[in-house]
């Protein structure tokens, strides 16, 4: 029987992290996220969208992406925006309940 050896803590090289502006302008963008989740598998990308812009009158502007089947992220420039998406709680996408989540 052959056995490997396992690096101890010494042996290994030692990684420093640093926190960036990069994280903290991520952190204040997502600050501003809000999580749309369909019950059933949600229509494309482009649907939603078009039907989120004549739905939701907006100041500023909005990025929506996808996060899997279920999840889309809604991303809103300023907080007039967010407030005005989340106090709608559910949007009605071709047929499909969008419920809103933060």
């Amino acid at each position: 029987m052959s056995s490997t050896t396992i690096p101890f803590s010494q042996e290994c090289e030692k990684v420093m992290a640093r926190k960036t502006t990069h994280n903290e302008s991520m952190a204040h963008d997502c600050r501003i996220t809000i999580v749309g989740n369909f019950l059933k598998p949600s229509p494309q990308i482009d649907k939603i969208r078009l039907k989120f812009k004549e739905t939701v009158v907006l100041k500023g502007s909005v990025k929506i992406g996808v996060y899997d089947n279920y999840n889309v992220f809604i991303d809103c420039s300023n907080d007039e925006d967010f407030q005005n998406v989340w106090y709608r709680r559910m949007i009605e996408i071709e047929g499909l309940q969008m419920w809103m989540q933060k």
